[in-house]
């Protein structure tokens, strides 16, 4: 038997009435709905959170590199866009594979500066920049050029 009840629409409710009811009705219109409504939308708003978090099984992203973060979020992507991934969630991940690509940033140019640094200065010094400016660019990686050392001098200056 169908519950007699109507529903927000006021069409009438499909689905079968609960055994022994008077009148007819659905576990969602008789007299525990209101029980029974509250623990549904608890339930549903639990799941549909979880539904668009990855669980934590998960495997841990790497971002050893550019071409793993690249990999990374093109695969995030695609979970947000076919609704496995809340995208919030996704924004802040996000954030934080920025936050390492910044990091990462940050360390070549303390080790650019400190080799700089070590140099003696002069028209290497340009050379060997404009290398590692190239080399950090294509992700190509040369051999540095010889270093020239002048001859000792004699001390006589006679």
């Amino acid at each position: 038997m169908k519950c007699t009840a109507t529903t927000k629409t006021g069409e009438p409710c499909p689905v079968a009435a609960t055994r022994g009811s008077r009148p007819p009705r659905c576990p969602m219109h008789g007299k525990k709905a209101r029980r029974y409504q509250r623990k549904g939308a608890i339930e549903q708003m639990v799941s549909s959170r979880l539904k668009h978090y990855l669980s934590k099984t998960t495997p841990r992203p790497e971002f050893g590199n550019t071409a793993a973060i690249e990999a990374w979020a093109s695969t995030t992507a695609h979970q947000v866009l076919v609704g496995v991934l809340d995208p919030r969630a996704a924004s802040e991940a996000r954030q934080l594979a920025a936050l390492t690509i910044s990091a990462r940033a940050a360390d070549v140019q303390a080790a650019t500066l400190a080799a700089l640094e070590r140099l003696e200065g002069g028209g290497q010094a340009f050379v060997l920049l404009e290398q590692l400016r190239a080399g950090l660019a294509t992700g190509e990686r040369r051999p540095l050029p010889p270093r020239r050392i002048a001859p000792p001098s004699n001390g006589d200056a006679s």
